[in-house]
């Protein structure tokens, strides 16, 4: 072969690389263009896609205590006031319904990146029904980095999503593709939006009334968790303890909160060993300086001002 012909095959195989690289910049490029965003001072109320921009630029093995939960810790404990008032480091890995399954694979997302010495996870996962919504799962885990952990998720959610492949779990845009007409500043842009400080998500909203006299209770039977739920606490139980970390079961602020539910997530605690503390308690919001109304979003979160007094309770009292 000449000179010329190998320089020209050269050539042409330089062009036939820039371009498969630039097809596939521009494919990741719309993927992430039509995938959801999800910031919290949007209308959709929820914090995934500013969440996990938090959580990736921490730095790495910086964090102390690890918060796990649902809507009911990103509105209650602000990290930042944590540490000014205990010196330890926090982060609120908490999402929008987050169940136990979801609170499993974030911690263990966590741990790729984190050493942290505490987990404290919020017990409503408990309540719920593991795997109830499709949503959730593509809400929390769409924008988290591809892992061994993310992996894990789509393994066990696929069965319980109805029409869902792998294909469109790791190629997005097959399921997006049709949002174009939906595209806002948000999805070209979403730094204008973070609210996030560390995974907390402050609500300036007020309820128009609270009444609460303790603990509910309840007519009917004792509550029973979803078995899943179970298996998954375990499985939180067992990696805490494989790592050396401490975990604790609290129940947020949560007026809905009832009796027969505090009962069994103590009755699941106690049977793994874990502390649990449920600050629902007859009592509890006396202690905590919580106010009717001027401290909730609503009946089940705390607003900003809750959220105030709720983490300076627990950092003088949860350790």
């Amino acid at each position: 072969m000449s000179k010329r012909n190998r320089k020209f095959r050269a050539q042409a195989a330089l062009r036939l690389i820039a371009a498969i690289l630039g097809g596939v910049l521009i494919f990741c490029l719309l993927t992430r263009l039509l995938q959801p965003k999800y910031y919290y001072c949007l209308e959709g109320r929820s914090p995934e896609t500013e969440f996990w921009q938090s959580f990736y630029e921490l730095p790495r093995d910086s964090r102390d205590v690890i918060f796990l939960g649902s809507s009911h810790i990103y509105n209650a404990v602000d990290p930042v006031q944590y540490e000014a008032l205990t010196g330890l480091t926090a982060f609120d890995m908490a999402t929008s319904n987050q169940d136990m399954s979801v609170s499993y694979y974030l911690l263990k997302e966590c741990l790729t990146r984190q050493s942290p010495d505490a987990v404290v996870l919020d017990a409503y996962g408990l309540e719920m029904t593991t795997f109830g919504k499709s949503s959730t799962y593509k809400r929390t885990f769409d924008d988290m980095h591809w892992s061994a952990a993310k992996i894990g998720a789509i393994r066990d959610w696929m069965p319980h999503m109805e029409g869902e492949t792998w294909i469109t779990r790791i190629l997005t845009i097959l399921d997006y593709h049709g949002r174009w007409e939906e595209l806002t500043a948000a999805d070209l842009d979403g730094r204008p939006y973070v609210t996030s400080r560390l995974g907390f998500c402050p609500s300036d909203e007020t309820a128009a009334s609270i009444t609460y006299d303790g603990v509910a209770e309840d007519a009917g039977e004792p509550f029973a968790i979803d078995p899943e739920a179970v298996r998954y606490f375990g499985l939180i139980v067992e990696l805490c303890r494989q790592e050396g970390i401490a975990l604790t079961l609290i129940k947020t602020p949560d007026t809905a909160w009832t009796a027969a539910k505090s009962e069994a997530a103590a009755a699941l605690a106690a049977e793994y060993g874990i502390p649990y503390t449920d600050y629902n308690a007859a009592g509890a919001y006396e202690r905590i300086g919580l106010a009717a109304a001027e401290d909730w979003r609503n009946e089940n979160h705390l607003n900003r001002c809750g959220a105030e007094k709720f983490t300076q309770f627990i950092a003088f009292h949860l350790h």
